[in-house]
């Protein structure tokens, strides 16, 4: 079953499918609403899976699809960036995450991974994935690249998470602009990123899963 919001999309996605021979679509939608009653009247193995649709959140929908369905797999393939949303989508309840921008090749493989019963998502994610398990503490409780950070510096992370700017966070903090740019270096550094793509990932992810957002 595949699910998006715009037509076009929606039956060129079903299109390409019926290419493959081992692969039928049964159903499709264009809403929630519709999807949630197509996968309990249908049960298909997989559900293809637009995280935006209009006004409403896919994310959201994941749970909703697995409580009609529970043997359905989902694989969501969305136009977001995959390093920013990926672990949130897993975290849901989906079973592997495709960009729009990936060759047609790879998604078809991706929906037969996840109609197999395994996880998709790219080395990228996959190695992030990884290196969290393996900063796990004793006892079983899950590290994070954050955990060393002072106060200042986790508020900070929380102010970026919620998608402010350098400047609006120096406002909130009533510092200046480069005192923030040093705490991002000192961040950084402790947290072992390279880059300010990578902070802001981690902080939306650290903000999402500390209710921040």
């Amino acid at each position: 079953m595949v699910v998006d919001d715009h037509p076009v999309v929606l039956r060129g996605l079903a299109a390409m499918l019926r290419d493959d021979p081992h692969l039928r679509v049964d159903g499709l939608a264009a809403t929630s609403a519709e999807a949630l009653a197509l996968v309990a009247r249908l049960r298909p193995r997989v559900v293809l899976l637009d995280l935006t649709l209009g006004n409403e959140s896919g994310l959201d929908l994941i749970p909703l699809l697995k409580a009609r369905a529970p043997d359905v797999r989902i694989l969501v393939l969305s136009a977001l960036d995959e390093g920013t949303h990926a672990v949130r989508a897993l975290r849901a309840g989906a079973h592997g995450y495709v960009e729009k921008t990936q060759a047609a090749s790879d998604l078809v493989a991706a929906v037969h991974r996840v109609g197999e019963g395994k996880i998709w998502v790219s080395d990228v994610t996959a190695d992030r994935i990884l290196s969290g398990i393996g900063r796990q503490k004793p006892g079983g409780a899950e590290g994070h690249p954050f955990d060393a950070l002072s106060d200042r510096e986790r508020h900070v992370v929380q102010l970026l998470g919620r998608g402010m700017s350098t400047r609006e966070i120096a406002n909130e903090l009533h510092v200046a602009f480069k005192t923030v740019e040093a705490h991002y270096a000192h961040i950084k550094h402790k947290a072992g990123i390279r880059t300010g793509r990578e902070l802001t990932r981690l902080a939306v992810l650290w903000a999402e899963g500390h209710g921040t957002r």
